[in-house]
């Protein structure tokens, strides 16, 4: 029995590497994904785009606001940026997101 417990343990040491049990886990496909979050509170509208974990920095983020009062749309926007955190006092609009991510471009209307 003791002369196998050596040959065991290697065993599975090896099917440990072969398994890929011992790397790093793999990034999550979604953790990219950004996040779009509305809240109204004392007549403000804030509408904020992050990551699900907040680690991951995207090249470009921009909200769009129209509102068929406004003779141009309002526009905020964030370079290299980690969240873009945007304030309004409209009551009615629409909204138009980006938030790149290297190759990835995520869309919300």
């Amino acid at each position: 029995m003791r002369a196998r417990l050596p040959f065991l343990a290697a065993l599975a040491a090896a099917s440990a590497l072969l398994a890929g049990c011992s790397g790093p886990a793999p990034s999550s496909p979604v953790a990219a994904i950004p996040k779009l979050v509305v809240d109204v509170a004392d007549n403000v509208t804030t509408i904020t785009i992050t990551s699900v974990n907040a680690d991951v920095r995207y090249g470009n983020i921009t909200v769009t606001l129209r509102n068929e009062n406004l003779t141009a749309p309002l526009l905020f926007h964030e370079v290299k940026a980690y969240a873009l955190v945007a304030h309004t006092n409209l009551t009615f609009f629409t909204i138009n997101a980006t938030a790149d991510e290297t190759t990835k471009v995520y869309y919300y209307n």
